[in-house]
């Protein structure tokens, strides 16, 4: 698919970034003297800058469409051929306050803004015009490329941790900070996935003790796995363990959790791109794709939510993930509380995920004085969802 080509840019971008957002920081702005423990949060607050969204979209004949989150259509959330009266509903992750996505057929220059019901779906007709070649011959060079999807976007997110659990950290958020994105292609002309491309980038590695990033994935069987296809781009210490989580005991019908061994790596570093003054070294990317049997993953059941990305130290007895999530591996513990990473009282977590690329704060910096808005968002402050677009240079790490 053309998209190939875009992903492969991205993915440059990605290794050596600065910040993708601009500094918004307004100077005159007094250095905060609140901590985040001292925050108020309140018991509902989810930490979530993303919402699942639900889309359906027909078109009067076959036509390719992309998706886009943003007007300018230069984020991408989704590509998939409509096939008219086919009806495929598609499971999109959405910036939390949206209220509209924008649509573009290929071969056309129109953009269709379409509205988000209050529950994140949508529904949307196209009466499409060819501007290439003559509406009679619409149908015949039509080629089914089934559907693409990208959590949490086609532009990348950010995942940064803290490695104090279950006591409080120094909530710089700069412990395991990475980049990623999920791609998930289905089959031409069905609803079932036919591989799922997990990208990471590593940026900064300020954690005390030795973590390793994980991922599990929600949604499907170890067993519905076809292969698994590791590329390791010059990391020559990277090993991949693909089991099932620790629900089950190795009968390879738990969910699929992938271990990346080796990306704890700090490159002989004390700490890796979290020094104020340090120079910049740029860290570990790998990526893998996990091809499913036909048949046997449907794209219904899999939103971007599913995709938990934790850490775990070498022996798997501990382990922090996001709020909503809880434990892999840990034997006895609860693993469907969905508290289970919230600290009591304070309704702090461990970490955080955006639905972009940002620049990680400086070791034993304020995260507030990095982000000013992120105060305003945690306190219950939906105006201040995009609280990561808005950030003061003078504490972030400068990656370059």
């Amino acid at each position: 698919m053309k998209l190939k080509t875009a992903i492969v840019a991205v993915i440059a971008v990605a290794a050596g970034l600065t910040s993708c957002e601009k500094n918004l920081y307004d100077p005159s702005q007094d250095k905060t003297e609140v901590k985040i423990e001292n925050l108020k949060i309140g018991d509902d607050f989810d930490w979530l800058t993303t919402r699942n969204a639900a889309c359906k979209v027909d078109a009067d004949q076959p036509v390719n469409v992309s998706i886009y989150q943003d007007e300018a259509c230069k984020v991408i959330l989704t590509h998939t051929s409509v096939i008219p009266g086919n009806n495929l509903q598609l499971p999109l992750s959405v910036i939390k306050n949206s209220q509209k996505l924008y649509l573009k057929v290929d071969g056309e220059s129109q953009v269709y803004p379409v509205t988000l019901n209050e529950d994140g779906s949508f529904g949307c007709s196209l009466s499409t015009s060819r501007t290439t070649r003559a509406a009679t011959r619409a149908g015949e060079d039509f080629e089914d490329h089934g559907t693409t999807i990208f959590y949490p976007n086609g532009s990348w997110g950010t995942v940064m941790f803290e490695d104090n659990y279950p006591q409080i950290g120094d909530y710089d958020f700069n412990d395991f900070v990475a980049s990623y994105m999920v791609e998930i292609q289905t089959y031409p002309g069905t609803t079932f996935i036919k591989s799922i491309q997990f990208y990471m980038a590593i940026h900064a590695i300020g954690a005390s003790y030795s973590y390793i990033p994980h991922l599990r994935i929600q949604s499907f069987e170890n067993s519905t796995v076809k292969s698994m296809e590791v590329n390791k781009k010059g990391m020559s210490n990277l090993n991949v363990d693909r089991f099932a989580d620790g629900k089950v005991n190795d009968d390879n019908t738990g969910k699929i959790v992938l271990a990346f061994n080796g990306a704890e790596n700090k490159k002989g570093q004390e700490f890796l791109n979290t020094e104020k003054g340090s120079q910049y070294i740029p860290g570990d990317k790998f990526d893998i794709t996990l091809t499913f049997e036909e048949g046997k993953a449907d794209i219904a059941f899999i939103y971007a939510d599913k995709f938990d990305i934790f850490l775990a130290d070498k022996n798997r007895t501990k382990e922090i993930h996001m709020l909503g999530y809880g434990p892999a591996f840990a034997s006895g513990k609860d693993y469907g509380n969905t508290n289970y990473y919230k600290q009591a009282g304070t309704n702090l977590v461990w970490g955080i995920n955006v639905p972009s690329i940002i620049g990680h704060a400086y070791e034993k910096s304020n995260f507030l004085d990095a982000y000013p808005n992120f105060a305003k968002w945690v306190e219950g402050d939906m105006n201040a969802n995009e609280w990561y677009k808005n950030q003061n240079s003078e504490y972030i790490f400068q990656m370059k």
